[in-house]
C-alpha cells in the first residue's frame, strides 16, 4: 500500500487546523503551544528499551519557532549534550551489545529537507545543523549548513542496521514507535537501511547561539507530560534557511531513537506559522514525493 509522508499526523493535524490552533494536548503530535511548534515523540520507544521512558537514548520531542529574523530550535531528551551517552565495552556488555568506536554515542545532526523528495532522493540538497560538539559529524564546526550530503554513522555507534529491525524490536515490546510527527513505517525513510543521521559534507552558512536562560522563551515541554531530563535550545538567523516548508529529523548516532517534524519559515516571519497553514501544504508536498518513490519501486 502506498503511504504519504506524514499520514501518521494527518487526522490530528486536521483537528488542530479546524480549531485554528486551539491548544489541545495531544498524545503525540504536531501542535502549537505558547508560540512554539512542537513535534513530540513516543516517550518510551528508544532502545535499550525502558517502558517508563527513562531510556538512555530517549528523545522526547523537538520544537521550533520563527520570530522576526530569528529561528529557534529546542530538544527535550534524556541525553546530556556535553557528555553524550557512555557506550564502552563494560556498558555495552550489560545489554549484550558492542561498544561504540569512541566509547560514547551523541546526538546526530539535524537534517532539513525543503525539496519535497524522500530523504535519500534529497541527499546533497539538504540543510543541516550541527549542534553537538562531541558527535561524529563530517564537518568540524557547529552551525548551519547548506548543500548537505548526509550519511548514517550508526555502524560506528553500535546502532541498528535498519529501521525495520529497530521497529520490530520496539513493537515486540507492545509499544508502537513513532518518528515524531511521522508514523514508524513512513516511506520518507528507506526502512531497509540505517537512515542518514549525520552531515558528511556541506557548506557552512552561519553560526548557532545556545540559549542560557530557558525560562524566558516560552518553552513548555511539560505540557505534554513524560518529559526528558535534559533541555537544549539554540537560535540562528532565520535567513540561513530558505523560506518555505520542510521536513526535519534528528536521531541519535546509533539511530536508537529518531524524531521528525514539519518546519515552515514564511517570507513574513513576524507571524508564527500555524498547523492550518503548514500541514496541508507539507503533507501534499511530501505526499507527491512518496507517490513518485513508490511508483519507481513498482517499476524496478
Amino acid at each position: 500500500m502506498n503511504k504519504k509522508f506524514g499520514l501518521g499526523v494527518l487526522v490530528t493535524g486536521m483537528a488542530i487546523a479546524g480549531t485554528l490552533v486551539a491548544e489541545v494536548k495531544p498524545a503525540d503530535a504536531f501542535v502549537v503551544h505558547n508560540g512554539w511548534n512542537y513535534s513530540m515523540d513516543a516517550h518510551n520507544d528508544s532502545t535499550p528499551f525502558k517502558r517508563d521512558g527513562t531510556g538512555k537514548f530517549e528523545i522526547r520531542g523537538m520544537a521550533y519557532k520563527v520570530i522576526g529574523e530569528k529561528a529557534y530550535f529546542a530538544i527535550n531528551s534524556n541525553v546530556d549534550l556535553n557528555n553524550g551517552v557512555t557506550w564502552d565495552e563494560d556498558t555495552a556488555a550489560d545489554y549484550r551489545s558492542r561498544a561504540a568506536d569512541d566509547d560514547r554515542v551523541d546526538f546526530g545532526d539535524i537534517l532539513i529537507n525543503f525539496t519535497g523528495e524522500s530523504l535519500d532522493q534529497a541527499n546533497g540538497d539538504l540543510f543541516g545543523i550541527r549542534f553537538a560538539a562531541g558527535n561524529d559529524s563530517g564537518v568540524s564546526e557547529l552551525g548551519v549548513y547548506s548543500n548537505v550530503n548526509a550519511a548514517s554513522v550508526g555502524g560506528s555507534n553500535a546502532g541498528w542496521s535498519s529501521m525495520n529491525k529497530y521497529n520490530n524490536y520496539v513493537l515486540g515490546k507492545n509499544v508502537t514507535p513513532t518518528i515524531g510527527d511521522l508514523a514508524y513505517n513512513d516511506s520518507y525513510f528507506d526502512l531497509s537501511r540505517s537512515p542518514a543521521n549525520s552531515i558528511s559534507s556541506g557548506t557552512k552558512v552561519g553560526d548557532i547561539e545556545f540559549l542560557a536562560n530557558l525560562n524566558d522563551i516560552g518553552l513548555d515541554f511539560d505540557f505534554f507530560g513524560n518529559v526528558g531530563s535534559n533541555l537544549i535550545a539554540f537560535t540562528f538567523d532565520a535567513g540561513l534557511l530558505p523560506s518555505g516548508k520542510a521536513l526535519y529529523h534528528l536521531a541519535m548516532e546509533c539511530n536508537n531513537d529518531i524524531v521528525a517534524g514539519y518546519y515552515d519559515s514564511p517570507s513574513n516571519t513576524t507571524d508564527v506559522p500555524t498547523p492550518a497553514a503548514i500541514l496541508p501544504a507539507i503533507l501534499g508536498m511530501f505526499g507527491a514525493a512518496s507517490r513518485k518513490k513508490n511508483q519507481g519501486q513498482a517499476e524496478a
